[in-house]
């Protein structure tokens, strides 16, 4: 841009730059990095000891240094993605030896339990009075060893390579089918909120279905630590254009009213086998997250403390 041209970019440098030191060339070019813009580097001369103009050698010089800037950005998103990528290989080792482990002992546990039940109740080893008291004993390992299975099915799930069909997803049918599937299971109402024109998605509707009612069960247990609230969950579904790239997503939003989450918890709640349940895997919200990203979505907390938790998932729109 020359001196005293009007643009949208000079308007900002004015705004960071002192009072009568405006107006003069300045310089932009953007940073690239594999074909995708990831920011711009501007110069302008009121930095040069002498007053001249920007020449397109300057420019050809910034050109080659953004190069370098974005070719340096974007090695550390790598370094960044891989770390990430490693350590969740090593959870997944992690709870795939733990899942064989306790898999080992619930059979055995289970075994046990089902012979202790045929010895007292089919083969009368005890009198009926004592039977009385054993039978709810009987009901309490029995229910114990339902739990732990669930526990170990998470682990598994947690481990197990996502396999995916991807095909032309509608985001408005797929969270009707949850809400009919989970329809008896829950004691409160659920607000969905849908838009009137289709909201389409490349995405395997099996695996959606499981990561949005497993949000809908973890928003359940959260709510079941609050008291005197009534317990409410708000599914909204939106396109809206999209917060870290050019075009639209398919914004689902899962809004709670239970406690929230701290700002302390937000930093690690899609980690795995964190929970601030006080009971769980802490795997749910770990699963859930790696088939958002499988479906080149994002998913965050953005609620406020004590007014309940939201948790937002975007994916890519498709026509």
């Amino acid at each position: 841009m020359r001196d005293g041209e009007s643009d949208p970019l000079r308007k900002l440098i004015e705004r960071v730059t002192r009072p009568g030191d405006t107006g003069r060339a300045f310089a932009s070019v953007p940073l690239i990095g594999k074909g995708k813009t990831i920011g711009a580097l501007v110069v302008d001369n009121r930095f040069l000891v002498s007053e001249r103009q920007i020449s397109q050698d300057d420019v050809s010089g910034l050109e080659a240094f953004a190069s370098m800037i974005a070719m340096s950005i974007q090695n550390a998103e790598l370094q960044a993605r891989l770390a990430e990528e490693q350590r969740l290989e090593t959870w997944k080792e992690f709870a795939a030896r733990v899942a064989h482990i306790i898999g080992t002992r619930i059979a055995i546990i289970e075994g046990v339990v089902t012979q202790l039940r045929f010895r007292l109740l089919e083969e009368k080893a005890v009198e009926a009075e004592q039977l009385k008291d054993v039978q709810p004993l009987l009901g309490d390992l029995s229910k114990g060893i339902r739990n732990a299975e669930a526990e170990l099915k998470d682990f598994r799930r947690f481990a197990a390579p996502l396999v995916l069909q991807f095909g032309k997803v509608d985001i408005a049918q797929v969270l009707k089918s949850v809400l009919q599937e989970v329809r008896y299971s829950l004691n409160f109402p659920v607000e969905l909120v849908l838009p009137n024109e289709p909201l389409t998605v490349q995405g395997d509707p099996a695996s959606l279905s499981s990561a949005f009612i497993e949000l809908i069960r973890n928003a359940q247990e959260a709510m079941q630590q609050e008291t005197g609230r009534a317990s409410q969950i708000t599914i909204t579904a939106s396109r809206e254009a999209s917060p870290t790239s050019p075009g639209t997503v398919a914004q689902i939003e899962f809004a709670d009213s239970g406690p929230g989450v701290s700002q302390e918890d937000k930093k690690r709640l899609f980690d795995p086998f964190f929970s601030t349940k006080g009971r769980g895997s802490g795997l749910g919200l770990a699963v859930v997250k790696n088939i958002i990203e499988q479906h080149q979505g994002t998913i965050k907390e953005v609620g406020l403390p004590g007014t309940g938790a939201r948790l937002i998932v975007c994916l890519p729109y498709t026509e």
